[in-house]
């Protein structure tokens, strides 16, 4: 009995407090090394989210994304304040670190993908990314940084008549602490307005609908 709580103190004290390199996280302004993959999943409303860093370049990652949602049209599309939507989203993030100091890091990415929802009929909406988002990070303490940024990566609703173009306006706020050399928790926030606009019969119309979003969420570095 002795034994076993023994190993399993020691294990804790290894995955919380073991020596690690400063703290860093997916979410922010940093981009993974080359040779070291790293996987996030995130679980919250209105999604869940989960994803796959590959190095590319120094400073170049991509990360293919999977989304299941139950609110708005995934991947901060649409207003999440509506009746519920249900349904699956596949992307890919393009992520550029032009910025780095010490302590503070900043990124431009960009979010291409399609967005289904099925519970009423099916919806459709293919995410071109433009004009982008901004991802920071900055370091407070060794194993904890706070991560910060926005994101505008439109859409185009393609099913229905007239298409809708969506332009979300999506800020966020969190935090990132290591657990251990290889594993990181994560908790964000984030919110803001989703807008939409369309043309038909010669007319243009928009409406504001809100983004409001929380997750929880883990960092494996591989």
């Amino acid at each position: 009995m002795r034994i076993a709580l023994h190993l399993l103190i020691t294990g804790i004290f290894l995955l919380g407090f073991a020596p690690s390199s400063t703290a860093q996280s997916l979410l922010g302004g940093e981009t993974v090394k080359r040779g070291a993959p790293a996987v996030n999943v995130q679980l919250g409303y209105p999604e869940l989210r989960a994803g796959y860093h590959i190095p590319v370049i120094d400073q170049f990652e991509i990360a293919p994304r999977f989304t299941f949602f139950y609110a708005g049209l995934g991947n901060r599309i649409s207003d999440t304040l509506n009746p519920p939507q249900v349904g699956l989203a596949f992307a890919a993030d393009f992520k550029w670190n032009f910025y780095s100091s010490a302590r503070f890091h900043v990124a431009a990415i960009w979010r291409v993908g399609v967005n289904l929802e099925f519970l009423h009929g099916v919806d459709a909406a293919i995410q071109i990314g433009l004009p982008g988002g901004i991802a920071m990070n900055y370091e407070m303490l060794e194993k904890v940084d706070l991560l910060f940024g926005f994101d505008s990566s439109s859409a185009v609703v393609v099913t229905g008549e007239p298409a809708i173009y969506a332009i979300p306006l999506v800020f966020h706020l969190g935090a990132a602490i290591d657990l251990s050399r290889r594993m990181a928790l994560t908790l964000v926030f984030e919110g803001g307005p989703s807008i939409a606009t369309d043309r038909a019969d010669g007319q243009s119309g928009s409406t504001v609908g809100g983004w409001v979003g929380g997750f929880a969420g883990l960092e494996f570095y591989l």
